[in-house]
């Protein structure tokens, strides 16, 4: 049973961002991971296998953004919003219940604190975005036209 200290409450349009650096950085990390031959299988054209479906784009120079001010924020806020979007498992509540216990476990904090620290890392990472202070600024570089 959860109680009002489980739920997390934060803004929708900064949940909605921080899902997709969430899911920008899972992206991230399996592109960059060593992979077997056996991952890297690709069935013959007559087999059918059912396949998961395909994430949804992901707009990967805003997820950069959040990412280098993710990174100014202070360690206990970074580390769970980074279990809390990226790291978190998605299959059951037994494993989500486990991820929060040792993650709060190795912050030094209170179970009950999870939903807590998680909103204050949301609404200072936020702060940050929309501050002039903002640490990244990305520039399209035009070229000359070619001729």
């Amino acid at each position: 049973m959860r109680d009002d200290a489980d739920v997390v409450r934060v803004e929708d349009a900064l949940d909605a961002r921080l899902k997709e650096w969430g899911r920008w950085a899972r992206q991230r990390a399996w592109l960059s991971s060593c992979r077997s031959i056996e991952g890297r299988y690709r069935p013959e054209a007559g087999e059918v296998w059912d396949r998961d479906p395909k994430p949804l784009p992901v707009d990967a120079l805003e997820a950069w953004r959040v990412e280098v001010n993710w990174r100014y924020l202070p360690w206990r806020e970074r580390m769970m919003l980074r279990a809390y979007y990226v790291t978190a498992p998605r299959s059951s509540v037994p494993a989500w219940e486990r991820h929060k216990r040792d993650t709060c476990r190795r912050l030094g904090l209170h179970r009950n604190e999870w939903a807590y620290m998680v909103q204050r890392g949301a609404v200072m990472l936020d702060s940050i975005l929309q501050s002039d202070y903002c640490r990244v600024s990305i520039r399209v570089k035009q070229f000359p036209p070619h001729g």
